[in-house]
């Protein structure tokens, strides 16, 4: 079986439907905390979450973007509705892209901010 790591901050933020699937998956997985900006060039995109999956055989398959790993471990560990293209499928992916730009404005608020990123920490 797979196991797991999840590069992201040391908060929940995008990153907790990823942990959460995996924790419901039952596998095995660790949170890396890079050190960013300092890190950000050796992500896919530039930022975080990046997903690095490590099979038995050592060979690793590195998935960035948060919308895209949800779905991924979902499919993979058929979270997602028999009805896959259907309309639960889409009511459930319209759930998940209309958090993004909220959670995304609070990492931004968290860091400009200084008593909030506190409370994030």
């Amino acid at each position: 079986m797979a196991s797991y790591i999840v590069e992201y901050f040391p908060i929940d933020g995008l990153v907790w439907p990823t942990r959460a699937l995996l924790s419901f998956a039952g596998v095995e997985y660790k949170n890396v905390f890079p050190d960013w900006p300092t890190e950000s060039t050796k992500t896919p995109f530039g930022h975080l979450p990046v997903l690095t999956e490590i099979y038995p055989d050592g060979t690793k398959f590195v998935l960035a973007e948060s919308g895209a790993i949800e779905l991924y471990l979902a499919e993979k560990y058929i979270f997602l509705p028999k009805d896959s293209f259907g309309l639960e499928d889409q009511s459930l992916n319209c759930f998940t892209t209309e958090q993004t730009p909220t959670i995304a404005k609070l990492i931004t608020m968290a860091e400009e901010n200084t008593s909030i990123k506190k409370a994030f920490i």
